[in-house]
């Protein structure tokens, strides 16, 4: 069957009544006014003269529009940075089918493959009109009312460096150990041994790790990765949106149900393999893995999430906006406490931004997922998301001179003189980062061809990535009731000074330290340490408020790399050579302890020196809320809440018309049987943001708990 352009039977549709009323109208304008000019007459004996049009013809010319899309898509998707045909749309939280339906209906778009429920809404890719361009799709959109946001269908990248995989071999990875720099120099060994002593440990933390895939049949890979759960995102039909669906993973290089790899990266299985390759059988080691001790392999639940679906000009693997929406979902319904993203969306559009703030602050309060994300390889202050929201950790790059040679670009033409470690020559920076991880020449599992199995070393963001992710993984082992939040500034706060004292713009709150993070989180486990050294309010800067973006700040005291004349002095956290000691066994030496009265300025908690107890911890401890059930009413809302356990006197509820819980702040204090209250006399057609938490009364005192995460409702008329 021949398939008819549907833009062709448009124009068609709306050329004939435009003729046929224009013939009507000149005959009539003929017979009200004659020709001065004495033309010779249109129709003999009909006394009608020609008039003189000087009107367009009325021939079916594309317009402008028509002209506009159809050029957008004949663009590479690459240059374009979205998907030409299509754009995303989150809808309301209370938007109803029939509302959805409509603003589709209203755009002339058509809402196909599975919309995506995520906390902040229902998230669904749109076929648009062939006569429209993406941006028009987005504004006309925006404007309907059951619409949160819309948004090209953007194409992440993976932050790999191009062309440095190096060194490839089959031989075993154990045979060069010593290249391993990266586990020694974030302290894994120490790590490995305090979780092998722990008799606390339960079951392994569930890791995903969204990428390109990873090789089934790498043995370094084939034990840990649950294979069961993961998936590899297909579009067999880039035509169609029906054809999209997860299905299960069948290896590193396979996009869009190809029969064979077309895709030759070995990206997502580099990735996999930093943070979680199979100790004791030969190959390399991952972060995470636990290397000879007792808790070898079973730390981590590694699952792997094939997003990249789509292949550019140049046959590199490409993800789309709707593609990690899905896979962040996927991760989410299986359960998920660490994920790792060595990828990201470069583009300023702040929608973009303020959907992926949404998205994973949802994420991190509601479902307790820490999401490590790659800082970028662009060597500038760009910002790159998911990586730039504040809810994530977003991970530099650093190098260490005698782990990746004098001969790296990061050593031959150094951003600042008098130290063995700085930012890696290709990694973004900036304000909006958080930690550091090694990510130059680091040795990996590799599939070459998408077929043969081995070791190669790799350089890039995305390889700093899973080594956090890794630390992560072993800190959420070591005490599985800390938050997402709480993970992320325990990171924060026991990393290694590198730059300056403090927080910086280069290597954020410095290099990440596995052992020192893992021996925190234990302590804290047994109460041996004070909680509120890692509560997540007592670090705004690493933190912002809910729904803000990171502050893009410069520390006053940074001293600037650009000015080679005039070199900051040699920090004395840094490691010197002469101040190297082994690794416990894993090859690279470890950076040494940062000063005390650098860690003091630089720390977002206060902590006590290592040799001395901690005080007594005297505080009650008050549980947390668990999230709150919001149902919307006339004028008003009723919230439920989960009763909690332990010190409880009573409860509060929160609600404002921000999520910064700054415009019209109402509080009520309810007692210890409430678990559920009624908000009335609001306004209507308001969306209210709402909060609850316990407190404990005692001697006169109270102790508050801490807030649950913040859910929003929009108030009946």
């Amino acid at each position: 069957m021949v398939r008819i352009d549907r833009s062709v039977l448009r124009r068609i549709g709306c050329a004939v009544p435009a003729m046929t009323l224009a013939v009507a109208l000149t005959a009539a304008a003929a017979v009200a006014e004659r020709s001065s000019d004495g033309a010779a007459d249109l129709f003999a004996g009909t006394g009608i003269r020609h008039i003189a049009d000087e009107r367009a013809p009325l021939a079916d010319a594309p317009s402008a529009a028509e002209e506009a899309a159809a050029a957008e898509r004949e663009m590479d998707v690459e240059e374009l940075g979205y998907v030409p045909d299509q754009i995303v749309v989150v809808y309301e939280e209370d938007a109803t089918r029939r509302e959805r339906r409509e603003a589709v209906e209203e755009l002339g778009a058509e809402e196909l493959g599975r919309a995506v429920e995520v906390a902040e809404g229902t998230v669904a890719s749109l076929d648009i009109p062939d006569e429209m361009t993406v941006d028009d799709a987005v504004q006309a959109a925006q404007a309907s009312s059951a619409v949160k946001y819309a948004l090209p269908n953007y194409v992440a990248e993976t932050f790999d460096e191009v062309g440095t995989a190096t060194a490839f071999t089959t031989a075993s990875g154990n045979e060069r150990l010593d290249d391993q720099w990266h586990l020694g120099f974030v302290k894994a060994p120490g790590a490995w041994e305090a979780l092998a002593f722990c008799e606390e440990l339960t079951e392994p933390v569930k890791v995903a790790v969204i990428d390109t895939g990873a090789s089934l049949s790498h043995p370094d890979l084939a034990q840990v990765v649950d294979w069961n759960r993961s998936i590899e995102v297909v579009w067999t039909d880039q035509t169609s949106l029906a054809s999209w669906t997860g299905r299960p993973l069948r290896g590193d290089g396979y996009t869009n149900g190809s029969s064979r790899p077309t895709e030759y990266t070995s990206h997502g299985t580099h990735v996999t393999g930093i943070l979680g390759a199979q100790a004791g059988n030969g190959g390399v080691l991952g972060v995470a893995s636990g290397a000879g001790t007792a808790c070898a392999n079973e730390l981590v639940d590694v699952l792997v999430i094939d997003a990249f679906s789509l292949l550019d000009s140049n046959g590199r693997p490409n993800a789309t906006l709707q593609d990690i929406v899905y896979a962040l979902e996927h991760a989410r319904a299986n359960g998920c406490r660490v994920v790792n993203m060595s990828l990201g969306f470069v583009s300023s559009n702040p929608e973009l931004a303020q959907f992926f703030e949404d998205v994973c602050r949802g994420l991190a309060d509601a479902d307790d997922m820490l999401l490590v994300c790659a800082a970028g390889n662009s060597n500038a202050r760009t910002k790159n998301y998911p990586a730039a929201c504040s809810a994530t950790l977003s991970i530099i790059s650093i190098s260490e001179r005698s782990g990746v040679g004098e001969d790296a670009a990061t050593f031959v033409r150094p951003f600042w003189h008098g130290s063995d470690v700085l930012r890696s020559s290709f990694s973004n920076y900036g304000s909006w980062c958080d930690v550091s991880a090694p990510g130059e020449r680091i040795l990996s599992t590799f599939v070459r061809n998408g077929s043969t199995n081995g070791y190669a070393t790799m350089s890039g963001t995305s390889m700093a990535s899973p080594v956090a992710a890794g630390v992560a993984a072993m800190v959420r082992a070591a005490h599985p009731a800390l938050t997402a939040a709480e993970v992320k500034e325990l990171l924060c706060a026991t990393a290694v000074d590198l730059y300056t004292a403090g927080r910086d713009d280069q290597t954020g709150y410095g290099a990440v330290d596995a052992e020192a993070a893992v021996k925190r989180a234990l302590a804290l486990r047994r109460g041996t340490y004070e909680e509120e050294d890692v509560s997540p309010e007592i670090a705004p800067e690493t933190v912002p408020a809910d729904g803000a973006p990171a502050p893009e700040k410069k520390p006053a005291a940074e001293p600037q790399p650009s000015t080679p004349t005039t070199p900051p002095a040699p920090n004395p956290a840094t490691k010197q050579p002469e101040q190297s000691s082994g690794s416990q066994g894993a090859g690279s030496p470890s950076p040494t302890k940062p000063n005390t009265s650098a860690q003091s300025t630089k720390k977002p908690a206060a902590k006590e020196p290592a040799a001395q107890a901690p005080p007594a911890q005297t505080k009650p401890t008050v549980r947390k809320v668990a999230a709150p059930k919001l149902k919307k009413a006339k004028r008003g809302f009723t919230v439920t809440w989960r009763k909690v356990t332990g010190n409880v006197t009573g409860y509060q509820v929160q609600y404002a018309l921000d999520k910064k819980f700054k415009k019209a702040v109402k509080t009520k204090t309810l007692s210890k049987g409430k678990k559920t209250w009624k908000a009335t006399k609001l306004k209507a057609k308001k969306r209210y943001y709402v909060r609850v938490r316990a407190y404990y009364k005692a001697e006169g005192k109270k102790y508050y708990g801490k807030w649950s995460s913040v859910k929003s409702v929009v108030t009946k008329k």
